[in-house]
This record gives structure tokens, sequence and C-alpha cells, in this order.
């Protein structure tokens, strides 16, 4: 979550305080004293809508808020203080919920990604004229047939749910044979494994294994050969070389996720919205992960299988 969305969750409970501050009445007993309210509660509410800090408007988001106080009660939890979210009965404080649900009223609705048909693929392939713009186009192609994420293939902005995948995890076999990465016969290889060091499920060191297919176009062990050689081939070639690393006028550099989401782009707008039936604007990085989990369902491969793919 937005660390500054998350501050922006804190604020005073004094409006609320007053609206139900008990009032006495004039024909009746003094109403009892109100409960004394939890400190979280003290740091939980905010009225929910567009914030302003420093001239920039910034949207709250429901997950965001339920996720700062959800930080702020188990580091209490740690020091062996009871859950302050909870009100006598041990369920939910009403108060919480209602600031919670509040937020998630504000919230614009959710535009998810489309997934990239074959065909999106194919035109990044033949319509990649540059060694940059082929480089680029089999390391998206590469990353489609294992579902990654797209900080697992890229550089991306921010933090990374897992770490980029390094060359030196690629692996290539025939049958039980592993084939060295100067293998001239790289691009032939039956099957292609992935090392995993860390991955969005929370396993370590997993290794994917994906077979080679009988597409001129679309195969995994011809993608990875190709981002495999182009690695090795820099200048200084060093084991913690990424596979998003290329040497530009002898300076090494990197794939950004930038890079990739323009690519994708610009094959979508030149195919047309009249033949995919969606728009640049539908797409994105995700999409090639959600274009393997698409063709893998269409295939009728096993719900649990697809998800266990997507680590």
């Amino acid at each position: 979550s937005n660390p500054r969305q998350a501050f922006l969750v804190m604020g005073p409970l004094a409006n609320i305080l007053k609206r139900h501050r008990p009032r006495r009445s004039l024909h009746g007993p003094t109403p009892p004293k109100p409960q004394p309210i939890p400190p979280l509660l003290l740091y939980a509410i905010r009225p929910a809508g567009r914030l302003q800090t420093r001239g920039d408007p910034c949207q709250v988001q429901g997950a965001t808020a339920r996720e700062a106080l959800d930080h702020v009660c188990e580091a209490i939890k740690a020091t062996d203080r009871p859950d302050l979210r909870l009100d006598q009965s041990g369920k939910t404080a009403l108060v919480i919920l209602r600031q919670t649900r509040g937020y998630k009223k504000h919230e614009p609705p959710t535009k998810h990604q489309k997934a990239l048909p074959p065909r999106v693929y194919c035109h990044i392939l033949r319509t990649a004229r540059t060694q940059l713009a082929r480089e680029k186009a089999h390391l998206l192609c590469g990353a489609f047939f294992f579902a990654y994420l797209s900080c697992e293939y890229s550089t991306v902005n921010g933090a990374c749910m897992t770490d980029t995948i390094r060359v030196t995890n690629v692996c290539f076999f025939n049958g039980k044979r592993d084939l060295r990465h100067d293998n001239p016969f790289l691009h032939l290889a039956e099957n292609v494994s992935v090392k995993f060091q860390s991955q969005k499920n929370g396993e370590k060191d997993e290794i994917v294994t994906m077979h080679r297919t009988t597409d001129a176009l679309l195969n995994p062990a011809i993608h990875w050969a190709f981002t495999v050689r182009r690695v090795h081939s820099i200048p200084g070639f060093a084991e913690d070389y990424t596979v998003d690393s290329f040497s530009e006028r002898s300076v090494v550099r990197r794939i950004t996720s930038k890079e990739i989401e323009g690519l994708i782009k610009n094959a979508v707008r030149a195919i047309g919205k009249a033949v995919l039936g969606f728009g640049e604007k539908d797409v994105g990085t995700h999409s090639n992960r959600l274009a393997a989990a698409m063709v893998m369902y269409l295939a009728k491969v096993p719900v649990f299988t697809i998800m266990r793919i997507g680590r």
C-alpha cells in the first residue's frame, strides 16, 4: 500500500466523539457514562474521499485504510497487549467497520487488464526490427510461458514482490542431459527450467519447467535461448546478471517494465480494437500474466494447476 495514503488514514476522533456524545435528558435519568474508546480509534477516523496534502490530492482506498489499522494493531500485539480492533465481545469494533466501509464507498471501480491473445505476441515478434526490439520481444514471450510477474523479468519502480530472475537460474535440458549456456543448439532444447529464488506465494528456490512447443514463433526454448545468449554476450558478464540486462553503447542497463508496457500497448494499437475487442488502455504488463492463465484455462488445464503455476 501507499505509505502516504496510510498516513492520511490517521486523523482525530473529535467529530465522532462530538456527534455521539450522550446528552442529558430533561425528563429522564442521566445516561450512563460512555465506554472508553480504544486509543487505536483516535487514529482511525478521517472523512473519506479526496484528501489534500501539499497540494496533491490523494484518494485513500478502503484496503489502504484497513491495512494501516492492521499494521498498527499487529505492532501493538507484538508487545503482548490486547488487539485494539476488537470490542468487548471479541468482534471488530463497529466504528472501525463503519469507517472502512465509508472509504470503500468512495473507491473508483476496479479496472482489470485484458489477457493478450497469441496474435499479439506474434505481431511483436514479426515487427521487431532493431536488436533491442528483438531482445524485448523474446523476453516478453519467454515470460509469458512462465506467467512471470513484471518484476521477475524487468525493472520496476518501487518495492518488488519477488526478485528478478538471474540468467544463471535458467537451465536447458535434452531429456536428463543439462545443456550449457554456450551450447550452439540451446534453442533446440526439449525443456526449459527456471529457478525462482523468491515468489509471491512465499516459497523459495522452486523450479518450474516448461516443454518446447512445435510452433515456429511461440516456443519457450527459442525465447529463453535468445535471452540467455544476449545476457552472456555482455562484456564483463557476471553471474548475478538478471534476464533484463543488456548492453547499450558499452553500458549495461536493464529493461524496464515501462518499456515492456509500451511494447504491449503499441502492438495492441497496431492490430486495432476492431480486431482484438479491446484497446491499448485496457492492457498493461499484467496482461502478459493473464494471457498465460487464459491459455491454460482454454486448454482445459485444471484451475488448481493454473494457480500452482501462477505461484
